[in-house]
């Protein structure tokens, strides 16, 4: 526990206040004291503070109104809500205001501190997902590819903004749409097995090439690369990186994947348009992914190059 961590008592009576006051100081807090609604607001202001201890009897404004008042000025400040007058209307009314937790006085002061301990655990670990979240996002936000995290079943958890660009989809539009909504039918198929593949435990190709149906109904061919997302060894969902297919080979491809006639020829032309013209997009680290595999092989150069077939 850090002794930076303020704790606000708003109590109309002040023995209450001395009592809980006296008690958090000695387990290392930093202790304000308030014995009407606007005296609390008015500390509010003045400094800020991690938690509130809120009787809902005040003698200017009502406790739950209050209650209200301080979330949505300050939003981080975990509030614990007490009184001697108990009912099930102001219980639920607590909650539903967010309250973090509602207790009856008399009240055994071991018990509220440890409902102390656990809102300012909560309060640390939101602090530290935000800061997180902010920097995953500044990181996400300007790499030039599309971003793609799936949860176990192939619904999008979250993308960034070169995927709406991509798909012309806004991020709450794609937020729990399944994958496959975004692909052709043949692209959908293939994402799924590839999904249930990796929910079974078996491996699978990283690497694959699809057709995206964007918003306006227009189709694009891109390349993916896929991984598996894992926390202490369990698969928690998977994570996508896309890229437009503007290679000169992959159009070859493409149009005699459509035309039907990829054939030995046609793949041999591709394979030699690969040697020449390298990695598609100007990637020659890069491992690429999508709905058709694509293996990799020598050639007599000694450069890893990539094939595929329809």
């Amino acid at each position: 526990m850090s002794s930076a961590e303020r704790i606000l008592i708003i109590d109309d009576d002040p023995g209450t206040c001395q009592t809980i006051g006296d008690v958090l100081e000695l387990r290392g807090f930093a202790v304000e004291t308030a014995t009407a609604g606007q005296l609390a607001l008015d500390a509010l202001a003045a400094r800020p503070v991690d938690a509130a201890i809120l009787d809902i009897k005040l003698p200017d404004i009502p406790g739950l109104e209050l209650m209200r008042t301080i979330k949505t000025s300050y939003p981080g400040i975990e509030i614990i809500v007490i009184t001697g007058h108990a009912s099930i209307s102001n219980a639920i009314q607590a909650i539903n205001g967010a309250a973090f937790a509602y207790l009856t006085k008399p009240f055994d002061m071991e018990h509220l501190m440890v409902v102390v301990d656990k809102a300012l655990e909560r309060k640390r670990l939101e602090s530290e997902l935000r800061e997180s979240e902010e920097r995953y996002r500044l990181v996400t936000e300007h790499i030039q590819d599309a971003i793609l995290l799936l949860d176990l079943e192939g619904r999008v958890v979250f993308t960034n903004r070169r995927g709406e660009e991509l798909t012309g989809y806004t991020e709450a539009e794609y937020r729990n749409r399944p994958i496959a909504s975004f692909l052709t039918p043949e692209g959908a198929a293939e994402a799924g097995a590839r999904i249930n593949a990796a929910k079974s435990g078996r491996d699978v190709d990283p690497f694959f090439e699809t057709e995206l149906v964007r918003r306006d109904g227009s189709k694009i061919w891109v390349e993916a690369n896929v991984a598996n997302v894992q926390k202490d060894g369990q698969l928690m969902g998977r994570l996508a990186v896309i890229w437009p297919d503007a290679s000169p080979c992959g159009t070859e491809r493409r149009s005699a994947c459509s035309a039907g006639a990829i054939g030995k020829s046609s793949a041999s032309r591709y394979r030699r348009c690969r040697r020449t013209s390298g990695p598609s997009s100007q990637r020659p680290s890069r491992e690429t992914v999508g709905v058709k595999p694509l293996s990799t092989r020598r050639s007599g150069s000694g450069r890893m190059v990539r094939s595929s077939t329809c």
